[in-house]
Parts: C-alpha cells; structure tokens; sequence
C-alpha cells in the first residue's frame, strides 16, 4: 500500500520508508542505548543524556530538512486560532 501512495504522490518509496520509518527508529534505539550507557543517576549523566538528546535531535532536524521556517509555518495557524479564542472572550 506505501508503494502505492508514493507512486500516487509522487514520492520515491526509499526515501519516504528512510524518512518516515527507519530514521525514527533507529532515533530510538541510539536514546535507549545512550539511556543504558549514560545512568541519569547524577545532574553529570543527566545533563549529558540531555546534551546527547539533543544532538540527535538536531541531527534528525538536519537530515530531514527542517528548518525554523518551516516549524513557524507550521505552528502560525494553530497561534492564530489560539489567541482568536481569546479576544472572543
């Protein structure tokens, strides 16, 4: 069916399947190996587990081409409607 859909949208299957299912996954996996390695029993562990975290994240944020433009694009709407709601009030 996901062939299908890409073949429709015309998105290459590869790359949506890297995108959507194994860069998620294996995003994942390195925070639970990096949980295991890193016990957050001290502010040290915790704050470096966070420092980690958010690497990969930014990593994950690099390889799928998201940028503060994009996530503004995204959240303006939902502001909008949000603080419509309160100048009803």
């Amino acid at each position: 069916m996901s062939r299908y859909t890409c073949r429709l949208l015309n998105l290459s299957w590869r790359v949506w399947i890297f995108r959507s299912w194994v860069l998620p996954v294996v995003a994942v996996g390195v925070c639970a190996l990096l949980r295991q390695l890193i016990p957050p029993e001290a502010m040290t562990g915790t704050l470096s587990l966070g420092a980690c975290c958010l690497m990969l994240m930014g990593g994950l944020a690099f390889a799928l081409d998201i940028r503060p433009k994009l996530v503004l694009d995204e959240l303006a709407p939902a502001a909008r409607q949000h603080w419509m709601i309160f100048d009803q009030i």
